[in-house]
């Protein structure tokens, strides 16, 4: 017995006959997921299943060019049910019948080609890919493979959570790059007024314990961001 996708059945060299054709490119131009089973060696059935789009689903991706940022839809789905999906989305560029093992070469060449890549992804298909992009993301709802191969996992909410872990990282790299910058200042003034004399050792330890304390004070912002979230690193 098999169950699977169109490709599966043409590895298999099970023929398909007409009404099924014609049953399941219909299915498939109006996005669903059209699931071929047989046994035998002959194909028996069509498994029908699809799912709405959430309207939140295309604001993301819109919200995402907006950013700068090139979305991309891969799916193991037939070619006219990811279409159709990238359509809905307002998607141009797409990958459609693609194994677990097509999802991750396209990852790395993505990122051989100098390109920070984060997988958005919550089934066992998209696992391999979560893990070997520059940042994975799953969906809470998803499996548990995918939640364990992901860097962040979105408890709860819908697909424009995604946005909060961006800004959330902006302003991590934003905190770090303002510590750096105050941690030197208050080491570059202590250490040059050491040198002159200026600072005695009761007021050089003051200093450094103020200068500890403002990075500290600094990140703690970062906390409070991430307590307000519905996801986990």
């Amino acid at each position: 017995m098999f169950a699977g996708n169109r490709r599966l059945a043409n590895e298999l060299g099970v023929w398909i006959e007409q009404r099924f054709d014609e049953l399941a490119c219909e299915r498939e131009q109006e996005g669903k997921t059209v699931a071929f089973v047989g046994w035998d060696g002959h194909l028996q059935a069509l498994a029908v299943f699809g799912d709405s789009i959430k309207a939140e689903a295309a604001e993301l991706a819109a919200e995402l060019r907006q950013r700068g940022v090139e979305v991309r839809l891969v799916s193991g789905d037939a070619r006219s049910t990811t279409r159709f999906v990238a359509s809905s989305l307002g998607i141009q560029s797409y990958e459609s019948e693609l194994v677990p093992e097509e999802k991750v070469r396209m990852v790395q060449s993505l990122q051989q080609r100098g390109k920070i890549v984060a997988m958005v992804g919550d089934g066992i298909n998209d696992a391999p890919a979560l893990a070997q992009a520059d940042l994975g993301i799953a969906m809470g709802s998803g499996t548990d493979i995918a939640m364990k191969a992901a860097s962040v996992v979105l408890i709860s909410g819908g697909p424009k959570k995604i946005l909060e872990v961006f800004d959330i990282a902006q302003k991590s790299l934003r905190v770090v790059r303002q510590n750096l910058f105050w941690a030197f200042l208050y080491n570059g003034l202590g250490i040059s007024l050491a040198v002159t004399g200026v600072l005695n050792p009761i007021l050089a330890a003051v200093a450094m314990l103020f200068s500890s304390v403002s990075v500290v004070a600094n990140t703690m912002r970062l906390a409070r961001t991430a307590r307000s979230s519905t996801w986990v690193a």
